[in-house]
C-alpha cells in the first residue's frame, strides 16, 4: 500500500489513516474532507496527523495520545519520525495544490506553539490564535 512503512519493533510507523482510525480518535461524527496518517509503534495509534478541508480552508491537524507523548518525551527517533511526518504532510499539501494551511496550538501543551513555529507556521493577525502556513 502507498504510503506504508515496515514495522520493526519500537519504531515509528506512518501509514494513511482509514476512517475507522479517525473515528477511533475523534468524536466529530461527520468529518470534512481529509487526508489523514496513524502514526503506530509496535502495531498500537500513538498519533494521527493530517490535513482537512474545513468550510474552504485548509486545517492542519495532530492528535497525539498520552502514550505516544511518553513516547515523544523519551525517544529521539520518535521525535524525529514526528518531524519528518509533518515534514511529509507539509509537502503533501504544497502538491496538492494548498495555498495557505491553518493550524491551532492546544495551549494545554506548553510545546506546541513552538513546534507549530519550527514547522514554518505563523501567527496569523487576523485571528490571533490561528496558525498560518504558505508554501
Amino acid at each position: 500500500m502507498a504510503g506504508e512503512k515496515t514495522n520493526t519493533a519500537g519504531q515509528v510507523v506512518r501509514r494513511p489513516a482509514s476512517r475507522a482510525d479517525i473515528l477511533a480518535f475523534s468524536s466529530v461524527v461527520k468529518w470534512p474532507t481529509a487526508k489523514a496518517w496513524i502514526g503506530e509503534i509496535d502495531g498500537e495509534a500513538v498519533a494521527l496527523g493530517g490535513l482537512a478541508l474545513m468550510k474552504g480552508r485548509w486545517i492542519a491537524f495532530l492528535d497525539v495520545t498520552d502514550k505516544g507523548r511518553d513516547y515523544l518525551g523519551k525517544s529521539l527517533g520518535v521525535k524525529v519520525a514526528l518531524i519528518r511526518a509533518i515534514h511529509e504532510g507539509l509537502a503533501e499539501a504544497k502538491a496538492m495544490g494548498v495555498r495557505f494551511l491553518y493550524a491551532e496550538a492546544d495551549t494545554q501543551f506548553p510545546k506546541a506553539c513552538e513546534m507549530i513555529e519550527k514547522m514554518g507556521f505563523h501567527l496569523d493577525p487576523r485571528s490571533n490564535y490561528l496558525y498560518r502556513w504558505k508554501p
